[in-house]
C-alpha cells in the first residue's frame, strides 16, 4: 500500500476522531462547565455548520491546487485549533473552536478521496471501501477507550493534535497537483452529484446522530455513570 493512501486514511481517521470524539469528551466537559443537553448539542451543531459551509470552497481548492497542498493547509490549521481545545475554560470558547474545527477539517476527507481517485482503476473501489472503514474503526476505538478519554480528555486532544500535525506535514511528499482548468460549477449542477448528496445525507443522518449523542445522554441522564465508576475508581462521578 503506497504512502499517499496511508496519509489519506490517517487524516480521514483523525478528522472523524475530532467530531465523533465529542460524544465521549462532552461527558467530562459537561461536568467541568455545567452544560445541559442543549448546550452539548450546540457544540457539534456548530461544527457541522462550519463543515458544510466550507465544503464547497475546499473542494474548489482541491481541484485547483491538489490534495497534497490542501491536506497541508487544512490539517495544520486544524491542528492549531485542536491544540487550543486543551486550554478551554468557558463554553463560548468551545463553541468558537468547534465551529473553526468544522470549517478547517472539511478539506481533509475530500482530499483523501481525491488521492484515492488517482489509484489504478482496479484498486479504486477497494480503496474507497478502506477509506470508509475509518469511521467504524474510530467508533470502535472511542468506545473501547471511552473511560480513559473521559478521565483524560485533554490528553485525547493532545494525541489528536500531534498525529494530525504529523500526517499533514507528511502530505508534502504526495506528488499530486491540481488543475487550473477545473470547473466546479459543472460539478455542482450535475444531477448525479445531487442524488449522491441526498443518499449520503440519508445514510449518515442516523449514524452520526446516534454515535454522537447516545453515550453522553446515557451517562449524564440515565445513570450509566455508575457503571463506569464500578469499572474505574479513578473516574470523577458525573451522574447522581
Amino acid at each position: 500500500m503506497d504512502r499517499s493512501f496511508v496519509i489519506a486514511w490517517s487524516v480521514s481517521f483523525l478528522q472523524l476522531a475530532v467530531r465523533l470524539g465529542w460524544g465521549v469528551v462532552s461527558v467530562a466537559v459537561a461536568e467541568f462547565l455545567g452544560l445541559n443537553s442543549v448546550q452539548i448539542g450546540l457544540v457539534l451543531t456548530l461544527f457541522y455548520i462550519g463543515y458544510v459551509a466550507s465544503s464547497i470552497p475546499w473542494g474548489v481548492l482541491i481541484d485547483r491546487v491538489g490534495p497534497s497542498k490542501t491536506i497541508l493547509i487544512s490539517g495544520t490549521l486544524s491542528s492549531v485549533v485542536i491544540l487550543m481545545l486543551l486550554m478551554v475554560s468557558s463554553y463560548v470558547q468551545i463553541l468558537i473552536l468547534y465551529l473553526a474545527a468544522g470549517i478547517l477539517t472539511a478539506g481533509l476527507f475530500p482530499s483523501a478521496m481525491k488521492i484515492v481517485s488517482y489509484s489504478e482503476r482496479e484498486r479504486v473501489h477497494g480503496r474507497v471501501a478502506l477509506l470508509e472503514s475509518a469511521a467504524p474503526i474510530v467508533l470502535i476505538a472511542l468506545s473501547a477507550a471511552s473511560p480513559l478519554i473521559i478521565t483524560h480528555w485533554r490528553v485525547f486532544y493532545l494525541a489528536i493534535f500531534m498525529a494530525l500535525l504529523t500526517s499533514s506535514l507528511l502530505a508534502v511528499t504526495i506528488n499530486m497537483g491540481g488543475s487550473k482548468d477545473a470547473r466546479p460549477r459543472s460539478v455542482l449542477m450535475n444531477l448525479r452529484v445531487a442524488k449522491a448528496v441526498v443518499l449520503r445525507a440519508g445514510e449518515l443522518w442516523g449514524t452520526w446522530g446516534t454515535s454522537s449523542w447516545l453515550l453522553p445522554f446515557l451517562v449524564l441522564y440515565d445513570a450509566l455513570g455508575e457503571y463506569y465508576l464500578s469499572c474505574s475508581s479513578s473516574l470523577t462521578p458525573w451522574a447522581s
